[in-house]
């Protein structure tokens, strides 16, 4: 998203979890930035990987017009948790 190595942005040591209160730093501006500075709507779906501990780290808050999707790497299409992060039983 970045258009840079993970190694050069901080990313590459480990996987954001969903209780990893970490992310790739805002002031890394990401291709939906460039793109929507010269007139272009930008849209995100899917796993959001790259931090949302805060709000300001959210694709809506990084350039993106709107998000469908997960915002951690830290689950699968096929496991559904609430907002405690227990499972969902059903």
């Amino acid at each position: 998203l970045t258009g840079k190595y993970p190694f050069t942005t901080g990313m590459a040591h480990s996987m954001v979890y969903y209780y990893s209160n970490w992310g790739l730093s805002t002031e890394y501006d990401l291709v939906s930035n460039a793109l929507s500075d010269v007139g272009y709507s930008t849209h995100a779906i899917g796993k959001w990987d790259i931090g949302h501990a805060v709000k300001d780290m959210w694709p809506t808050r990084r350039g993106f017009d709107s998000f469908f999707g997960l915002l951690s790497t830290d689950i699968t299409y096929q496991q559904h948790y609430c907002c405690d992060y227990s499972p969902v039983k059903g």
